[in-house]
């Protein structure tokens, strides 16, 4: 299979018709109807019905559609971005950003950069930690937002401290606990959790604590685990800018004594081997994002 006889297959499905195909590909009819043939074979089924000079696709054919659809529409976009970058020298940037970070801080910053520098175009990944750290390493991403700092650092990577948030008790309005001014992870423990899946930095950080709840009840999103806590299935702990952009109603909270303390850090390569435009503008994002946070 090649992209040619994708190609070929793509516009005899658009038009159902070989002749108009052949007319609109610049090519003979009858080798257009081999290259069909061909790809049918290589693929071992059958992608059109043929009866009498009217086509139709068939379940397989509409899949390979979908599919090739998808290529085509990949490699237009690829091309579309590498002649902007031709043409506007523009610079492509790729960031990957940690689950569970304060994605409305995050958003400031990004427009606050995108005004300044609009010829740079920010690819944001959402990753792991793990996942973050192999990908700066191996050139994949340039910098990246975290949750904290690890506890032994790569000499390779350079770590700035953006923020600090603390972390804050969500509960129901009816929970024994709400009658507390304040709640310990001794108190929270007694009863059942919900938290964010256990590859999330968040989760991490709690559990690192030595914090071991008698039940816990894993959740994706913020909207999940706010429903679960204000139907009363348990308590959870989030950041104070989580709570605060959440729909809050029917939601109690508390502080943690003693108190837990979540950092955000700003992570990039600590030495480029090259001092292209792209360099410059990532050096360029560097010094926004420490600059409003610091």
């Amino acid at each position: 299979m090649n992209l040619k006889k994708l190609k070929y297959f793509r516009v005899v499905a658009q038009e159902l018709n070989f002749g108009h195909a052949a007319a609109k590909l610049y090519v003979d009819q009858s080798s257009l109807s081999r290259a069909i043939q061909s790809l049918e074979s290589r693929l071992g089924m059958s992608l059109f019905e043929r009866h009498l000079r009217q086509l139709k696709l068939t379940e397989h054919g509409h899949m390979l559609l979908q599919e090739t659809n998808q290529i085509f529409y990949l490699i237009d976009s690829i091309n579309h971005r590498i002649n902007m970058a031709k043409q506007k020298q523009l610079h492509i940037i790729e960031l990957a950003i940690s689950p569970n970070i304060d994605g409305y801080r995050v958003a400031e910053l990004l427009r606050i950069y995108q005004e300044h520098y609009p010829q740079t175009q920010l690819n944001i990944h959402e990753a792991s930690y793990q996942n973050i750290l192999y990908g700066l390493k191996s050139g994949q991403y340039h910098f990246a937002l975290s949750l904290h700092k690890p506890s032994q650092e790569s000499d390779a990577l350079v770590f700035k401290h953006l923020w600090q948030e603390k972390l804050i008790a969500l509960l129901c309005e009816r929970h024994p606990l709400v009658s507390l001014p304040e709640v310990s992870l001794e108190d929270i423990k007694q009863y059942p959790f919900i938290s964010f899946q256990p590859d999330t930095l968040l989760h991490k950080i709690i559990y690192n604590t030595a914090f071991s709840p008698s039940t816990t009840r894993f959740v994706q999103s913020y909207s999940v685990l706010q429903s679960l806590v204000m139907a009363g299935y348990g308590i959870s702990l989030v950041t104070e800018t989580m709570y605060h952009n959440m729909q809050s109603q029917h939601i109690v909270t508390r502080h943690i004594v003693p108190a837990l303390l979540v950092d955000t850090y700003l992570i990039y390569q600590q030495h480029w081997e090259t001092q292209c435009e792209q360099i410059i503008a990532i050096k360029k994002l560097v010094n926004v994002f420490i600059t409003r946070c610091l």
